[in-house]
Order: C-alpha cells, then sequence, then structure tokens
C-alpha cells in the first residue's frame, strides 16, 4: 500500500498486560483478531488516543487492525502478556 492509503498507528506498550494504548491520526475501528484470525475485541474510537482493555484476553500474539471512515487502514502485531 502506499502512503496515501495507509493509517498511521501507534501501540504500546507492547507487550502488554491488562491495557494497552493505540494511537491514531483520526477516529478509527480497532479490531482485535488471535493468531487464528478469530475476532476477539472490537473498539471504535472518537479520539486520537485510545485505551485498550486486554484484561479478558489469554496471553499470546494478536493483531490489532486499525480501519479509518475513509477506508484507510493498517494492521500491528500486539503482545499480550500476564
Amino acid at each position: 500500500p502506499s502512503a496515501a492509503s495507509t493509517l498511521a498507528l501507534s501501540l504500546y506498550p507492547n507487550p502488554a498486560t491488562q491495557t494497552a494504548t493505540a494511537e491514531t491520526a483520526q477516529p478509527t475501528r480497532l479490531r482485535i483478531f488471535d493468531l487464528a484470525g478469530r475476532l476477539v475485541l472490537t473498539e471504535n474510537t472518537l479520539l486520537r488516543t485510545h485505551r485498550l482493555d486486554l484484561s479478558a484476553l489469554v496471553p499470546g500474539l494478536y493483531v490489532v487492525q486499525a480501519t479509518a471512515a475513509d477506508g484507510t487502514a493498517t494492521s500491528q502485531r500486539l503482545a499480550v502478556s500476564k
């Protein structure tokens, strides 16, 4: 994808334990998938900074996918440990 079609996403801390913060340049829909491709969490954000509650997730690797209203999207891996 070109830079024009990619959404900037910052996730921290990584690895995370109970919560992680997602920062984007615009409001987005955040979806978290496990490595088997199952959707485990969906959050709609109105602010550039959003706190994700990871307490229900088992330790492991996840993929966080962010999609903006204009269709731009990106994904990053997030490690969850307890």
